[in-house]
């Protein structure tokens, strides 16, 4: 008997209930597992999507929406206006079940969803019980209960669908040689193709994977199976270049990696992708291991020797982070972010006439130049550093330099934090050159005014990594203290 598809559940929900929307999906991965929904949220919206429109085509092929109900959602515009409103229209026609979860409590009893039985256990909001992970443990029984009579009603139309039929003994067979060949000698054969052409395009798409590049070794595998459909490397590139951009999404990206894995437990890309998980979980040991199986099973793979570095320098092995750096470098010299590291773990070693030079290698790329200022800083150069700074500047100009992925900053000796976009590296920058101008004694005002106008949705987090970093020059470079004190005060004083 034919499965049932999964029903499709679309998540609407105020981003101010982010983390009790993420604990629900939690005490949901059992259904996703067993295959009875999948569901959607719109932080699964990729970079450059129209949003609106992923929202909308999304809501539109929904079968069971749930609306997370508290005071933020009822006051958001976006939610209660267009989501909820258009959620209601296809309940109304019965295209598709609405439920509202009663997340915090709020004045929705006279809501247009009022009318509809609404979760957990007689409405009682979540955060309202003993644990939420009972109240949420609730949800997740009575929406098995729905989704399960809905799969059976799904499952007997496929199956009188499939009755209809012929039955293909060789077609079976054939499937069953090809799930053998990609678990017993899998990832060898998942590589390889008879046809020179497709070879080379498989070929260009492994070297992309190695550096992490899985959008562009995605388009390949596309252009493989537009020559063909069915070539087994490619389609499992597929599923692994997808199941890259799941990462932040936790459940999905851990249920699609176990079922990736079962079909080639070997796979050097998936041995990678499981030291992420195990090391977003603090396993620090075994995403070790995996990352060092997965160098073992393809040793051009740059990107876990990168990991491997980041790794290391986490824990404070400052060699061997440097020499998985190096090795990486050596493996893709054209990959920015790989010699921007080897580059910074040789400043954070005092090493920094090999810092400079090792950034100087990095064009057209700003975080390298805002960096080398920071060593510029370090030797007291205050001049070589606003050049720095400058330069990082101009680059960021270019909104195609600018988009290389979000800046870390060490906020202290195991805390960090990003910076992300656009707009809010160019307030660093800018926060960064006025204080060089200030300790050359060339603008003793700091512009600070305007930062605080420009930059205020970042400023806290900037001004904590600036305070950070100026506490290093202190050590490196006491002339400056008298400066640096007078600047921390009146301009990178926490708020």
């Amino acid at each position: 008997m034919a499965a049932a598809r999964p029903l499709k559940v679309f998540l609407s929900y105020s981003h101010k209930d982010e983390e009790l929307c993420d604990k629900l999906r939690e005490h949901l991965a059992q259904l996703l597992r067993d295959g009875l929904i999948e569901d959607w949220h719109d932080r699964q919206i990729m970079g450059g999507e129209d949003w609106a429109e992923q929202i909308d085509d999304n809501l539109k092929s929904a079968d069971i929406i749930l609306l997370l109900i508290s005071s933020a959602f009822i006051s958001s515009e976006y939610c209660y206006a267009i989501e909820m409103k258009h959620a209601m229209e296809r309940d109304a026609s019965k295209e598709a079940r609405v439920v509202p979860i009663i997340l915090r409590p709020a004045d929705w009893e006279s809501a247009p969803f009022a009318r509809l039985q609404a979760f957990p256990k007689n409405g009682k909001p979540v955060t309202d019980w003993k644990s939420e992970d009972q109240a949420f443990r609730d949800v997740a029984k009575r929406l098995r209960k729905l989704t399960t009579q809905q799969k059976k009603i799904i499952a007997r139309h496929v199956e009188a669908t499939d009755s209809e039929r012929p039955r293909c003994l060789p077609w079976l067979l054939a499937a069953a040689f090809v799930l053998l060949l990609m678990i017993g000698g899998g990832w060898w054969y998942l590589n390889t193709s008879p046809d020179p052409q497709i070879a080379e395009d498989l070929g260009r798409a492994r070297t992309y994977l190695n550096t992490g590049l899985y959008f562009e070794a995605d388009e390949i595998y596309q252009a493989v199976l537009a020559k063909e459909n069915d070539n087994p490397a490619a389609l499992f590139g597929q599923r692994k270049t997808a199941l890259a951009q799941l990462r932040q999404d936790r459940v999905k990206f851990g249920i699609e990696l176990d079922a990736l894995l079962r079909q080639s437990p070997a796979d050097p890309d998936l041995l990678m992708l499981s030291g992420d998980r195990l090391l977003a979980t603090n396993d620090s040991a075994g995403a070790l291991e995996a990352y060092r199986s997965a160098v073992q099973g393809e040793p051009e793979l740059a990107e876990a020797h990168f990991r491997l570095g980041v790794l290391y320098d986490r824990q404070g092995e400052a060699e061997q982070a440097i020499a998985a750096y190096k090795q990486a470098v050596a493996l893709a010299s054209e990959t920015p972010h790989y010699r921007n590291n080897l580059a910074y773990m040789y400043a954070l070693q005092g090493d920094f006439a090999q810092a400079i030079e090792a950034y100087g290698q990095i064009p057209n790329y700003p975080l390298a130049a805002l960096e080398l200022a920071k060593v510029h800083w370090l030797q007291g150069d205050l001049e070589k550093a606003r050049q720095a700074q400058l330069g990082a500047q101009r680059l960021l100009a270019d909104a195609g330099l600018a988009d290389q992925g979000p800046w870390t900053f060490r906020v202290g000796a195991s805390e960090a934090i990003k910076v992300n976009g656009r707009a809010e590296k160019a307030c660093y920058v800018k926060l960064s050159l006025l204080t060089t101008e200030f300790l050359q004694h060339r603008n003793q005002k700091a512009g600070a005014g305007s930062l605080e106008q420009e930059c205020a949705n970042w400023l806290g987090g900037l001004k904590q990594a600036l305070r950070y970093d100026l506490d290093e020059v202190l050590l490196h470079q006491p002339q400056l203290a008298e400066q640096i004190e007078i600047f921390q005060q009146g301009y990178l004083a926490e708020d």
